[in-house]
């Protein structure tokens, strides 16, 4: 009994596994006449050397010893007979010049950019060939399943026109803070020289664009999902890029130490350190020191997930924004738009030439000496007024310094309360916790001390 069931048990398992096998020959044939492969140039931007005989060679001869293109390799895929292509933004971004060969053909066709977008690291090409040319439909990463077969395309370490295969490992993956789309996770393998290139599913529909690996593991390759390029083709083909809105604030993570300071169960959201007058966000009633817990339906656990639920939301759309103030939970809700103009562009570091200043330390040991501006601190530190007070040092390994603090942090306030003068600072600070407010360069931001 035990050898009859031991067979019959291999024979279930085997047939419908042999059955299910994919066609990836039909699936090749059908797909590597739309690959292209990306070859780009950009020539270095040198400066002066310094050295009196190269600039001789190079102001009368024209010479600049050692001046080599900057090459890269990548990959694409054609989305119309009429020679549109989409790469990824790296593959193509600052280049001089883009050659594109297809599977077809020894011929190389001079590409212009028609769009690219840094955000989702997208990028939209143009060959003109004085045929149709074949290409690819964009599918559906939404009804992408987890463990579905797919196919990677393009042209890995210099070897055109390659196909890999594998499945889908995961769908919704945020990699750091890499792209405003969750990117698709799969063990198809995926190696330098294959960005840009499309990752298909067994229809040889696009569900997604291959764009990074990890180097030093193995089976994990990442694609921008096809749903996601589709939302900003229109904007890239019209426009050259893409417009969104934005919500008006500056912000910084919540790290547990302030959580228990604002009485938050766990360290999760963003706080507001600045809410821009006549922005979305001043409008909905967003102040600072509010904590962004939610944005629509995303949680927000980093400053780049807020930053990627804003730049997802259609410009003119209304948004629910839950936000932790005063003990409170609450709802606001914000309409996205176009920003009336740009925060103030007034530059953050300082100038050559430090002017004398002996300052007052801050008490209780917090380890930050302060001052009160003038016109030739303000000058040496960028800051766009010069009332207030800046702080000019901070000791290394004190609580302000891990708290984040800097030479040329303007204070606003302590514990809530506006900081006009340096008296005010004595006043203000506590012997325990903190929590300020600053501006540093065209941002301000809100720190904790722990003290």
């Amino acid at each position: 009994m035990r050898a009859i069931f031991c067979f019959f048990t291999i024979a279930c398992l085997s047939l419908p596994l042999s059955a299910a096998d994919p066609d990836f020959v039909s699936l090749a044939k059908k797909v590597n006449p739309a690959i292209v492969n990306i070859s780009t140039k950009q020539m270095p931007q040198l400066g002066r050397s310094g050295d009196p005989m190269l600039e001789f060679l190079e102001r009368f001869y024209g010479m600049r010893p050692n001046q080599q293109p900057l090459q890269s390799l990548g990959s694409g895929f054609l989305i119309d007979a009429d020679g549109l292509i989409i790469t990824n933004n790296h593959v193509v971004d600052q280049a001089d010049e883009i050659e594109v060969q297809l599977v077809d053909s020894e011929k190389k066709y001079q590409a212009k950019l028609v769009g690219k977008d840094p955000k989702t690291d997208i990028a939209l090409i143009k060959i003109n060939a004085p045929k149709k040319l074949p290409y690819l439909k964009l599918g559906s990463s939404e009804k992408l399943q987890v463990g579905e077969w797919v196919a990677a395309f393009g042209n890995p370490l210099g070897f055109a026109h390659s196909i890999t295969k594998g499945i889908v490992s995961a769908k919704g993956r945020d990699v750091d803070e890499l792209g405003i789309f969750p990117f698709i996770q799969t063990d198809a393998s995926i190696n330098p020289g294959n960005s840009g290139g499309p990752l298909v599913n067994l229809d040889g529909e696009v569900v997604g664009v291959n764009t990074f690996i990890i180097l030093g593991a193995q089976g994990l390759g990442f694609a921008v999902p096809i749903d996601g390029v589709k939302q900003i083709l229109p904007d890239l083909k019209s426009k050259g890029k893409v417009i969104r809105g934005y919500l008006g604030v500056t912000y910084s993570p919540v790290d547990p130490r302030m959580a228990n300071y604002l009485g938050l169960k766990e360290p999760k959201g963003v706080v507001i350190g600045d809410v821009a007058p006549n922005s979305p966000a001043a409008e909905a009633g967003l102040k600072p020191y509010d904590v962004i817990l939610e944005y629509g339906d995303t949680e927000i656990d980093s400053s780049a997930s807020l930053s990627n639920a804003v730049a997802k939301q259609k410009i003119g759309s209304t948004v629910k924004v839950k936000i932790w103030r005063g003990g409170k939970k609450r709802s606001l809700k914000v309409k996205t738009r176009l920003p009336d103009e740009e925060f103030s562009k007034f530059a953050g570091g300082t100038t050559s030439s430090k002017p004398n200043t002996e300052g007052t330390d801050a008490p209780y040991e917090i380890g930050f000496t302060y001052t009160n501006l003038n016109k030739e601190l303000a000058r040496h530190y960028q800051l766009p007024t010069d009332k207030g007070v800046v702080i000019t040092a901070v000791s290394r390994g004190s609580p302000a310094f891990n708290a984040g603090l800097s030479e040329g942090d303007l204070i606003l306030d302590i514990n809530r309360k506006r900081v006009r003068s340096s008296s005010d600072v004595k006043k203000l600070l506590n012997k325990g916790n903190n929590l300020m407010r600053v501006q540093r360069g065209e941002y301000r931001v809100a720190v904790f001390i722990e003290s």
